[in-house]
């Protein structure tokens, strides 16, 4: 299962945080575990109390961007 795969990618970043790289990020790896896990968490608590049935597909260009790109432009 991909999620797994990614979960395993951070569990495997652990004992790299206290590393950082300031060409890439301001924060360290401990900073982004964290935000990813959040992140993930934040996103299946939105999974459980949505409704299919209620969704309306509407445009939106950031969403569209991404999509095609299949990057997430920084800032």
């Amino acid at each position: 299962m991909l999620l797994q795969k990614e979960l395993q990618k951070l569990e495997n970043m652990i004992p790299h945080i206290d590393k950082k790289n300031t060409e890439v990020s301001a924060n360290g790896i401990d900073w982004h575990i964290a935000h990813s896990l959040k992140t993930i968490v934040i996103m299946i608590k939105g999974l459980e109390i949505s409704n299919p049935t209620e969704y309306k597909k509407e445009f939106n260009f950031p969403r569209f961007l991404v999509y095609t790109t299949r990057r997430i432009p920084r800032g």
